[in-house]
């Protein structure tokens, strides 16, 4: 049961996928303008793991290399949901 659903519901993403790209293209094409989507997680996790880099730079720098370690692990952990 799980795998129909799992393949249900993977070909309606797949068509779903396939009918936004059609009405990108025709919007586009109506109105002459280029669109361009962000992903907003990603960009929020981006912003997050540069505000830890700057953070762990400032650890580094004062030699907290323990606080340092624990801000590494969390950028990494962040850099995994990219």
């Amino acid at each position: 049961m799980n795998k129909l659903a799992d393949l249900i519901v993977e070909k309606i993403l797949v068509r779903q996928a396939e009918y936004d790209a059609e009405f990108v293209k025709q919007i586009e094409k109506e109105n002459g303008i280029k669109l361009e989507f962000v992903d907003a997680q990603k960009h929020l996790i981006q912003q997050e793991i540069e505000k830890l880099e700057i953070r762990l730079q400032k650890l580094l720098d004062r030699e907290m290399y323990e606080a340092a370690s624990r801000i590494v692990d969390e950028i990494n952990n962040l850099k995994k949901n990219l």
